[in-house]
């Protein structure tokens, strides 16, 4: 049957969702994928249950929350098998991503104390910190001995970078 309903609307009904939740559960586990269902914080079972699974096998954890990434990078311990972190927009692997590094990315895109970059959000910061493009830079900012030069030069090639213009003056 064909539902004509907008999906936030359907969703909005908590018996729709619920059988939505009850169906999906079934196929996967027909089909030999685990379902684990949250009742409450779905992130951090997620996590969990991604770390677990980790200590055995490869796992991607498909999500579009930022928060699932960082409680990954934070949690991940160093004898896992591969972890990726995927989005609509791009994979990541969470052992890439150092701690330092995924604060860096949280604070210098934007959070609840820093403006964000226009038209720029965390995933763009992420896809040239994976491509090796800024490492370097990104380790300037995390130096407590650097100078207020080398910051800004570091700055503003980071932002040459998300708006893909390397060496182009930024005015």
């Amino acid at each position: 049957m064909i539902h004509w309903t907008p999906r936030a609307k359907f969703l909005d009904n908590t018996n729709n969702k619920s059988e939505l939740i009850h169906l999906l559960s079934s196929t996967f586990r027909k089909h030999n994928i685990t379902v684990e269902q949250c009742d409450n914080d779905a992130d951090t079972s997620i996590v969990r249950e991604a770390l677990a699974t980790a200590t055995d096998d490869s796992v991607e954890v498909r999500a579009e929350d930022a928060d699932v990434l960082v409680m990954l990078v934070h949690h991940i311990p160093s004898t896992n098998h591969p972890l990726f972190f995927t989005t609509s927009k791009g994979s990541y692997d969470v052992r890439r991503m150092e701690r330092c590094y995924l604060l860096f990315c949280h604070a210098f895109t934007g959070c609840d104390t820093v403006s964000a970059i226009a038209g720029h959000g965390k995933t763009t910061l992420f896809d040239r910190f994976c491509a090796g493009d800024i490492d370097e830079h990104m380790d300037i900012f995390l130096d407590t001995q650097a100078t207020k030069d080398a910051v800004i030069q570091a700055g503003t090639t980071i932002f040459q970078y998300i708006y893909h213009a390397p060496g182009t003056a930024l005015g």
